[in-house]
């Protein structure tokens, strides 16, 4: 369509149409190669995570979080105008315990320093970081990147590469990590309030229970068997070695592996054999428990740790003759150095 010429006796009008571009923002977990319509677009990362299930109560229900923030990742990618390259997701991870790796935010923080993505983008910041060294990570690859980047939530944007922006960046990380660390703080009164009152511990029932009350006598036999062995003094590498080699495993014990030597070690010291309910965190015993002992007697528990017949020695440190013929062999070694270094003075 060209230019129209509108003639009027007072005035002359040019009407010319507009040129518009209309762009899209394209999913790339739909196929295809992916390839986007206008020029311009920035290629970003969207993130998503949801703790631990269940770990504070606030009504998280795991695998469908993360599919709801996909999407709103994607509505955001729409406002924005930025192409979504791929979502990096951390299902069942917290971002606020040190000892968690996230796989997801760390394919998603290497491909942002090497400049695959230009940008993140999450349904809020706590989504993304909980610690500020998290924080403080993207923040450099920010403040040294020398392109356009964008890091966007639903909740409001952070311009990185400014003062401000880090600033009010760091406070919201720092209110999240201080909720965490509130909520971590009620957890566990709640843990020692039910550990000193009995009650018995939530989650996977321990090897020798069919339930957190009921004994399993199949289990049980070989704890109380366990015990004896240990007792008469074999060590438990040997009873280790007895249940890997009988297929014996614990509820733990990962899929297609066999039980290891520190689960071996940790059920025998299991403070539940003789009916007492420990405070992990304290390492103490409360008091009894509300569950049938899987011994009459508390030796099931102080006999393995006791003992302290673990790991039987390497032949390379066990015997005297090693250790004074290692003595010998270093003094030979350093003679005939020193006898080397002697030949190439002269």
């Amino acid at each position: 369509m060209g230019t129209i010429v509108l003639v009027c006796p007072s005035k002359l009008y040019v009407l010319t149409p507009l040129r518009t571009q209309k762009t899209h923002t394209v999913r790339s977990d739909q196929g295809g190669n992916g390839a986007r319509e206008g020029a311009g677009m920035l290629d970003v990362g969207g993130y998503t995570r949801i703790s631990d299930t269940g770990q504070i109560g606030d009504g998280r229900d795991g695998r469908q979080g993360v599919i709801r923030q996909r999407e709103d990742v994607y509505n955001l990618a729409e406002l924005k105008r930025v192409n979504v390259r791929h979502v990096y997701e951390d299902n069942d991870l917290s971002a606020y315990k040190r000892n968690v790796s996230r796989r997801g935010f760390e394919e998603m923080t290497a491909d942002l320093a090497s400049a695959a993505i230009s940008g993140i983008l999450a349904y809020n910041i706590d989504r993304i970081a909980r610690q500020p060294r998290d924080l403080e990570r993207l923040i450099d690859i920010y403040e040294q990147a020398r392109r356009p980047m964008i890091f966007a939530t639903t909740a409001g944007d952070y311009d990185l590469t400014t003062p401000d922006g880090r600033f009010e960046a760091r406070i919201h990380v720092n209110i999240a990590n201080k909720f965490s660390a509130d909520a971590a703080r009620r957890v566990a009164r709640q843990k020692l309030a039910e550990a000193t009152e009995g009650k018995p511990h939530k989650g996977q029932r321990a090897f020798g229970w069919k339930d957190a009350e009921h004994v399993d006598e199949t289990e049980a036999e070989i704890l109380r068997k366990a015990r004896k062995d240990i007792v008469n003094g074999k060590l438990v590498a040997s009873v280790h070695r007895e249940w890997a080699e009988a297929m014996v495993r614990t509820p733990q014990t990962p899929s297609g592996k066999t039980i290891s030597y520190s689960s071996v070690t940790y059920v025998l010291r299991n403070p539940r054999l003789c009916g007492y309910r420990a405070y992990i965190p304290r390492c103490t015993a409360t008091g009894p428990g509300a569950w049938t002992p899987s011994s009459t007697s508390s030796s099931a528990w102080t006999a393995p740790r006791s003992s302290g017949r673990g790991r039987p020695s390497s032949p390379r440190t066990s015997g005297k003759n090693w250790w004074t013929f290692s003595t010998l062999a270093r003094k030979r070694a350093r003679a005939a150095r020193s006898a080397a270094r002697s030949q190439s003075d002269y």
